[in-house]
């Protein structure tokens, strides 16, 4: 909301009081919302026995990841909401049902009740809107994929419709809003790649030996769902 807010003041690059502590405030948000998903990993590692839990180098390596995916996701909306305003809502509102659908056909199994398990799903598929939630146990590389690829694509799309709506009046921070929503996304999914492959618990021993990250997995492997939720 502040980063909008800014936007349709069309500041001048010339900072004031008040425009420094918005610009603090959205950072913060930024990083409570990257701090919120990185935890929920751990917290949830450390109720699943079975599991590794995450260590400090892994936490940063999460949290570094999801700052730079959901910083141009947050960034896009809020550049298309300045010049399309009520249209925001449509596209949330879409993405969210198709995550929905797609939550509901993995047949999640995280509470005892259906209407429990309907709001699970619910709520999963609202944080899908900033990012990329697992829900189910297995390779999730494939779920990555299709996700970031929907994602990415929304992302082009709201910053194109931006760039032609307003690219006269846009003022100094036109290349700097198209660089991070193109660009900087590329470079959190590189660094969630240098975690799955370096710093992924898995990748530790003792269980090194049997779940350690492989980069060529089989077809089969890949689209087969288990039941337990877990998110890395």
């Amino acid at each position: 909301m502040l980063l909008f807010i800014l936007l349709l003041e069309k500041r001048q690059c010339v900072v004031d009081v008040a425009g420094l502590g918005q610009i603090i405030s959205c950072v913060t948000s930024l990083g409570s919302i990257a701090w919120a998903l990185a935890a929920y990993q751990k917290a949830l590692r450390l109720s699943l026995p079975s599991k590794a839990e995450l260590d400090c180098w892994s936490l940063v390596f999460l949290f570094i990841w999801r700052v730079l995916v959901i910083g141009p996701r947050v960034l896009a909306f809020a550049v298309f909401a300045s010049c399309t305003q009520y249209s925001l809502f449509v596209l949330c509102g879409i993405h969210w049902v198709v995550m929905l659908v797609w939550i509901v056909m993995q047949h999640t199994k995280f509470c005892s009740t259906k209407i429990q398990e309907y709001c699970f799903n619910a709520v999963a598929a609202f944080i899908c809107i900033f990012d990329f939630f697992n829900v189910i146990e297995g390779h999730t590389r494939l779920r990555y994929v299709i996700y970031y690829s929907i994602m990415y694509c929304e992302n082009v799309a709201m910053v194109i419709v931006w760039y032609f709506y307003q690219s006269t009046a846009s003022g100094w921070y036109l290349v700097s809003v198209i660089v991070i929503i193109v660009a900087i996304f590329w470079v959190g999914i590189l660094v969630q790649i240098v975690y799955y492959l370096a710093f992924h618990p898995n990748n530790k021993q003792p269980y090194a030996s049997e779940k350690r990250i492989r980069i060529c997995v089989p077809w089969s492997e890949l689209v087969e769902y288990d039941d337990v939720g877990d998110a890395v």
